[in-house]
């Protein structure tokens, strides 16, 4: 048995939680604000582009804001980052303090009790309480540190499994039809193919290299957790105590995962939440079964 469901009910707790929700959907507010400064305009301009090709004005604004939109895309996404990282900080106090962890000094200076309460100010309670399923209190603490740990990896990662597929086809599709449209329209003159079909999709091309990079980080990061969590939970199994050492490893890079992630948009997010953790829930309970823990 352990507290783990109880304390993540506590007052101070669900604050932590009110805290992280709020600085995690700033974060997806900047990136709703960059895809609707720099995304679809360029998008809604490339598509208009095909009747005014002849319009030499404005195919020159056109160019003029997709490169001035690359750049400031860059400076948008360096924002929503330092705003993520921040929320990832407050979700591991919330971790650290259900669990029983100690703060590492690597994670970066601890958020205090002041700060946190600052944030969560007029912050609604509503689904916050029971943010790790509550069999995972009938195991042993260290087994119920792991558990809660492999919860946040298996939901997040189904979650961005469809995040990633969607953005995968939007761009392909975009991409192809411009390069279809610069072949046809432009094929005799490489400079023109350059500045009237690849640069107006500049912006597009930057925001989709940057989710690249975050996804290579993210996978990266992954495979770690799943290999880390794998070796623990076989010692679970064994029946051995599970060293503390090991949980902070793993808790160490669910650190860096949260901070590297992309933030899923509350479209898929909603649209998806009731399945992903009714799937999360019954998978900790299989693993309880595994235990022999009903």
């Amino acid at each position: 048995m352990n507290d783990i469901t109880k304390i993540q009910n506590e007052t101070p707790s669900i604050t932590m939680l009110k805290a992280q929700r709020k600085l995690y959907r700033h974060a997806k507010n900047i990136a709703y604000a960059s895809f609707g400064i720099f995304v679809l305009p360029v998008v809604m301009g490339n598509i208009a582009k095909y009747w005014l090709v002849d319009n030499t004005t404005y195919m020159y604004v056109l160019i003029a804001y997709s490169g001035l939109a690359a750049i400031l895309k860059v400076v948008l996404s360096e924002w929503g980052k330092c705003i993520k990282k921040k929320s990832a900080l407050i979700q591991q106090v919330f971790d650290t303090h259900v669990f029983g962890l100690s703060w590492q000094k690597h994670w970066g200076k601890k958020p205090t009790a002041e700060e946190i309460n600052a944030i969560a100010h007029e912050e609604p309670n509503t689904k916050l309480l029971d943010w790790y399923e509550t069999s995972i209190g009938k195991a042993n603490h260290d087994v119920g540190i792991l558990l809660c740990q492999m919860e946040s990896i298996s939901y997040d990662g189904r979650l961005k499994k469809i995040f990633y597929w969607a953005i995968h086809v939007f761009f392909g599709l975009l991409v192809a039809v411009d390069i279809i449209y610069g072949v046809c329209n432009y094929h005799d003159s490489a400079r023109c193919f350059f500045f009237y079909s690849f640069i107006p999709l500049s912006p597009m091309i930057v925001w989709y290299a940057y989710l690249l990079i975050n996804r290579k980080n993210e996978n990266d990061l992954r495979q770690k957790l799943e290999l880390l969590t794998s070796d623990a939970w076989e010692i679970a199994l064994s029946k051995q105590e599970i060293p503390i050492c090991d949980l902070v490893v793993i808790q160490d890079t669910l650190l860096r995962y949260r901070q590297t992630g992309n933030a899923v948009p509350d479209v898929i997010y909603f649209n998806q939440r009731n399945k992903q953790e009714g799937i999360a829930y019954e998978s900790i309970k299989d693993r309880l079964r595994e235990l022999g823990i009903d």
